[in-house]
Order: structure tokens, then sequence, then C-alpha cells
């Protein structure tokens, strides 16, 4: 009976290591985005397996290189300025620079499609500071449709930013989503005053149907054990995190040829050499496959 008992003591041991061994595993393939910031020390979180983005370059074969851009309203003349690089979307885009502009850009695709503008204004909608984002919507979508197809999307999310005149502005998000998560995502930025001075295309093309269930648990599971393994020094102790959502909302992306799901989270922390409660932002890259289940 004691040897009985003794050989199931010792399984459940061996699976309790096989199983804490996984996790360590599992966690140096998490991904960090950035740096994080613990107030102006970063050095106070454990940082690992950190991606930097994005990655500007010059490529010489585009430098001096000009160009001209139509849309419905205007016509922009444009220069080469630099070449960027987003390892946490796999993805490299060439900018231009709007002439005349003082910070305007363009910024292709290598394929040519358009991936950002960045102008005062891109066009002019004739709405009333008051306006609900309904109203906006309506008049916004026909005004870009030569710039982005917003028909394809499933949802939108509007993000207001109230002044004390007006609605301030709206950020309007458009998005497809797998599973819950977002995928497909389009970001357009619209003023009081009718000026859409931002549009940003963020599609990845994923097939969901080559996806494989996403573990809830799992990825709480995940989620909650890295982030404080961030908190894991002898500054500062974990208290809580939060998963932020909105437009920072979790989402597909690709690194590496690998789809990833992107978190963008706040950690609440203990900080025992001041004795105070201070906090940290950052984001986490986790691969699909660590979160879907077997």
């Amino acid at each position: 009976m004691k040897k009985y008992i003794a050989i199931v003591l010792i399984s459940v041991i061996m699976v309790a290591i096989t199983a804490c061994g996984k996790i360590d595993d599992d966690l140096s393939q998490i991904y960090e985005i950035g740096s994080g910031s613990l107030g102006a020390n970063t050095d106070d979180i454990q940082h690992a397996n950190v991606i930097t983005s994005p990655v500007d370059s010059i490529q010489e074969d585009l430098v001096g290189k000009t160009m001209t851009f139509s849309t419905k309203t205007k016509t922009y003349s444009l220069t080469y300025n630099v070449t960027t690089f987003y390892p946490h979307r796999d993805l490299k885009v060439h900018e231009y620079k709007i002439d005349g502009s003082d910070d305007g850009f363009i910024q292709f695709r290598e394929d040519g499609s358009l991936f950002t503008i960045v102008d005062n204004q891109i066009c002019l909608l004739g709405i009333d500071k008051n306006d609900t984002s309904d109203t906006v919507r309506m008049l916004l979508e026909p005004a870009i449709s030569d710039l982005i197809d917003l028909s394809k999307y499933e949802k939108v999310e509007v993000l207001p930013r109230p002044s004390s005149d007006g609605f301030g502005s709206y950020i309007f998000c458009y998005y497809n989503t797998i599973q819950g998560y977002w995928s497909d995502t389009s970001t357009i930025f619209v003023s009081d005053d009718g000026r859409v001075s931002l549009i940003m295309n963020e599609d990845i093309h994923l097939d969901a149907s080559a996806i494989n269930t996403i573990s809830k648990e799992r990825e709480k599971e995940l989620l909650q054990k890295k982030i404080q393994n961030m908190c894991d020094t002898a500054a500062i102790q974990y208290i809580s995190h939060e998963i932020l959502d909105g437009n920072s909302t979790p989402r597909f992306t690709l690194f590496n040829g690998e789809v990833c799901i992107l978190y963008n989270f706040d950690c609440n922390a203990y900080n025992e050499e001041k004795e105070e409660n201070a906090s940290f932002s950052s984001k986490l890259l986790i691969p699909v496959r660590l979160l879907t289940e077997d």
C-alpha cells in the first residue's frame, strides 16, 4: 500500500513539474512591444523578448523619388521620406511627405496600396459641431469611398473626444472579428469642423477557418502569469492588471509570419522602495498556437 501511495505521489509531482515547465516555456515565447513604463524608471520591470517598433530605415532606390496621389478632392505632390517596418505587423511601408505640409504624410504598402494618410484636411464634411456620430458617419463614408471600402467591415465603433463647444472629434474604428478578436481594421479621425485628418488601413486578410478555437482559460492564465512575471523583481510587487478595450481591444496581427494576438494592458504594482503604488502600461504579443485548444 505504501509503495502504491509513493508511486501516485511521484506521478502527481512529475505532472506538476511538467505543467510548470510548459508554462515557463510558453512564457518565453510571449513578446513585449516596446519597453513599457513604471513612472520614469523602466528598469523596475522585468523585460523579456522585447520587440522594438517601429523601425525606420532609408530605402536607397527611393531616395529623391517624387510622385502624385489623387483623391476625389485633391491631388497630392509627394516626396519620399523614410521606410518603416512594423515588426508586430510583419509590415513594411514607404512614407512620402506631402509637399508644402509641415507634418503631413502618406504611407504605402510594398504592393502600392494605401496604409495611412495624415493630412490636416484629407476632405471636408459639411457637418455641424453638434452632429451625432451617426450623422457624421453617413457623410463620411461616401466622401472617402475612393480611398477605402468601408462596406467590407461588419462592425464600427466610435470613440468620441468631446469638447466644450461641440463634439470635438470622433474616431471611427471599422473592423471585422474572428472569435471576438479584431482582425481587419480601418481607423478614421474626424474633427467637429468637418475635417478628416487621418485614415489608416490595417487589414491583414486572415483566413478565419485556419485559426483553431482559442481557449479563454488558457489566455487568461498566460496573461496573468506573464504580467506577474514582469513584476517579479526586487523593486515592485504585482497587484492587478486590466486588458484594455475600445481602440485597444485585443486583435490579430502577424509576427515573423506567425498569427498572434496583440494585447494592450495597464498594470497596478507596489513600489517597495518608495512604499507607494505605481502603474505601468505595455503591449504583449502571444502566438495563437499557445492559445488554441488541443
